[in-house]
């Protein structure tokens, strides 16, 4: 590619580009102070092979948030997601609080821009171009998106992306792609679960024969089953499958007004520290400190530190 192909595609795409300098901006800055602990301390475990699932069930006392215990409880495809944007960080970079925060985060801000593309595809699959490159604006500048993502550091945004990429599947009758696709949103988290009736019935009534319906769901399953099983077998009792049917993707969504984080001992943090060799910290952690755990923080106001 020439220079002056690629200038001229970064003029054609310049909507991407703002959008993500924006949003890596804001990532180094602001993180979620519970989740954002967990969420590094999960991607710092995984890549010394330790499941947060495997964590949950030892239950140390920085898994604790005040007396409940608050670790990852997900589906494994996120953890896959930000271990793999964090490793790069972790490996070479390590104790800059502003990168972590950005490699953390950068597959949830990659997220929305797919969101951007897969919506325009939809929009103009229907529609004008014109109206598809407003709904694909939308989507770049949404401010709440934009805020999930960049600020908080949530990556829901990948929940959607795979059902877009479903229905897009299911517009071009490619019945086992659009399964593998609900499959993945599945991953995500289990919520999608509630629209498998409706898909179902689409699928059916494309057809008329029960045959796609079940290709359709067999790739769904079969996708789920593959990526979740080494995890289940690695931790029985508190991985995927233990977890989804306990209700244990629901409690880390409750909204804990007042909470702080669990005041360790004296010397137990340096023991964790020692056994684990991660450096964990925990967030909050200070007992004078009365800020509910769910605000945003910025890097290293107050004594905060995420990591």
């Amino acid at each position: 590619m020439t220079a002056k192909r690629f200038l001229r595609y970064i003029v054609e795409h310049k909507h991407y580009f703002i959008s993500f300098a924006i949003q890596t901006a804001l990532a180094g800055f602001l993180i979620h102070g519970w989740d954002g602990f967990v969420f590094a301390t999960s991607a710092e475990q995984f890549l010394h092979g330790i499941t947060p699932y495997e964590i949950a069930a030892q239950a140390p006392a920085y898994t604790f948030c005040d007396w409940t215990q608050m670790w990852y409880a997900y589906p494994p495809l996120p953890l896959l997601m930000f271990s793999s944007s964090y490793a790069p960080y972790f490996f070479l970079i390590g104790d800059n609080p502003f990168l972590g925060r950005i490699f953390l985060k950068l597959t949830f801000i990659l997220g929305n821009l797919l969101c951007a593309y897969l919506i325009y595809k939809l929009v103009a699959g229907v529609s004008t171009k014109e109206k598809a490159s407003k709904a694909e604006k939308m989507i770049l500048y949404n401010p709440f998106l934009i805020f999930i993502a960049a600020a908080w550091g949530m990556f829901d945004i990948w929940m959607v992306n795979f059902l877009l990429a479903s229905l897009l599947s299911l517009r071009r009758d490619k019945f086992g792609q659009a399964g593998v696709y609900f499959g993945l949103s599945l991953l995500i988290k289990p919520i999608p679960v509630i629209f498998a009736p409706l898909l179902l019935a689409h699928v059916w009534n494309k057809r008329r024969t029960m045959v796609k319906p079940l290709v359709f769901a067999f790739a769904a399953v079969a996708v789920f089953s593959l990526v979740s099983l080494p995890f289940f077998l690695s931790s029985p009792t508190r991985s995927v499958a233990g977890d989804t049917w306990r209700g244990r993707y629901c409690h880390c969504h409750q909204v804990h007004r007042g909470w702080k984080h669990r005041r360790l001992e004296p010397g137990e943090e340096d023991r964790i520290a020692g056994s684990q060799g991660f450096g964990l910290r925990i967030a909050a952690r200070n007992a004078e400190d009365k800020r509910p755990s769910f605000w945003l923080l910025f890097a290293e106001e107050g004594g905060h530190r995420w990591r």
